[in-house]
């Protein structure tokens, strides 16, 4: 036999000392990181350490922000260098473009919401909005279930969100057939009419039923969204509206499918408080 051949060890990544900074300059990250770890590899460990959810973070180099995309290699990190932290109390987001390269990229989370509500609120005119900032016409009845796919993205910050919007039907003949999509889901949009009170008291009342569907300790998230702000012959108030919202224990929004009034804020408001819900159980250890 010949000799053996000697299999060269890999190669030790290069390290360098990462220090991390509160504003008050306590330490709130340290370790020795591979040169080439980018700085979204470094906020997302940031993050794990407890110290906010990844997408409100930002970090500072003297007084410049740290792009996500850079290397700690790229930025010429020195052992004396600091970052400083910083935490945005909300996030802004902004929508990826139609067959722009990032829209086929992975994205870092994936997130279900179903749409509930009663039937002529508005629930697929709604998602059309949204995704494709366009208002559907003329009314076509969800039979069953519909599925659409929304993705956007942190404003500055490269985290890429994948959104799943499952759109139930409203009649009454199908609330079984809606209630059995809810497996999986720790997010609810309740729509409602706000020419229509009846549509408001019904919503709430099917977010309840779906309510029982659920453990306790998922913690899920309900927002409750008014359409046709726009219009002149409402129903329902204000005060109604966030009435039965802090009943919920939710957020609301008044928003127009006609003229996109209110759909971005209402979404994105809805997706910040769902990650900083699923931030905190994580952190917490009630769920993976």
């Amino acid at each position: 036999m010949g000799d053996a051949q000697t299999v060269p060890l890999a190669e030790e990544l290069e390290t360098v000392p990462v220090r991390v900074l509160h504003s008050s300059g306590e330490v709130a990250y340290a370790a020795s990181m591979p040169k080439t770890s980018t700085i979204k590899e470094l906020v997302t460990r940031i993050s794990q350490e407890g110290l906010g959810p990844p997408h409100r973070l930002t970090l500072l180099l003297g007084s410049d922000i740290m792009p996500f995309t850079k290397s700690l290699e790229d930025i010429n990190l020195k052992e004396e260098d600091c970052f400083h932290l910083v935490r945005r109390s909300r996030s802004e987001f902004t929508k990826f473009e139609s067959g722009s390269k990032e829209e086929g990229e992975k994205p870092d989370f994936l997130v279900k919401c179903v749409l509930l509500g009663p039937s002529m609120v508005g629930k697929s005119a709604l998602v059309a909005r949204y995704c494709d900032e366009t208002f559907v016409k003329t009314y076509l009845p969800t039979i069953g279930v519909d599925f659409r796919v929304g993705e956007i993205a942190t404003q500055c910050q490269h985290f890429k969100f994948k959104l799943q919007f499952w759109d139930t039907a409203g009649q009454e003949r199908f609330r079984t057939i809606t209630l059995s999509y809810l497996r999986g889901t720790r997010s609810i949009m309740a729509v409602f009419s706000l020419e229509n009170r009846n549509s408001l008291h019904e919503a709430v009342s099917m977010v309840r039923q779906a309510m029982g569907y659920f453990d306790e300790s998922n913690g899920v998230l309900v927002c409750l969204v008014g359409t046709h702000a726009d219009s002149a012959h409402q129903e329902v108030t204000e005060d109604e509206a966030l009435a039965e919202a802090e009943k919920l224990g939710c957020s609301y929004h008044a928003v127009s499918n006609v003229n996109g009034e209110g759909v971005p804020e209402a979404f994105h408001n809805w997706l910040d408080q769902y990650l900083e819900q699923m931030y905190r159980k994580r952190a917490s250890g009630e769920c993976p």
